[in-house]
């Protein structure tokens, strides 16, 4: 893209073995805390507000009900934890489905 300059960075693997392309953008940008999304429906109307109107998109989004349909005994505090861990974890070759939510309200309860 004409303007656009381009830096090639080398970074190494990371040691965790299920990492994901989310943990090597957070090391060489901002700081992931920075980062953070606000996990609401606002959150998403806030951010979807910096394209216009027309500009074409497609999407999935999962409530609080889908966690709770998932485990029953989650709070509000760990279904926003395990929103957060899903976004972070996402592989957009897998995308979010059951075994998804499964695995981030997972990670959430054992930490």
């Amino acid at each position: 893209m004409p303007g656009v300059h381009l830096q090639t960075i080398q970074q190494p693997v990371p040691d965790d073995e299920e990492w994901c392309w989310n943990d090597v953008a957070d090391s060489l940008l901002t700081p992931s805390h920075a980062l953070r999304r606000e996990m609401t429906v606002g959150g998403m109307i806030t951010r979807l507000q910096e394209y216009p109107l027309v500009a074409l998109c497609t999407g999935t989004f999962w409530l609080e009900d889908d966690f709770l349909e998932v485990d029953a005994s989650l709070d509000s505090a760990s279904i926003a934890a395990a929103m957060e861990r899903a976004y972070y974890s996402h592989d957009a070759n897998y995308g979010f489905n059951w075994d998804h939510l499964r695995f981030a309200i997972d990670e959430v309860k054992r930490t």
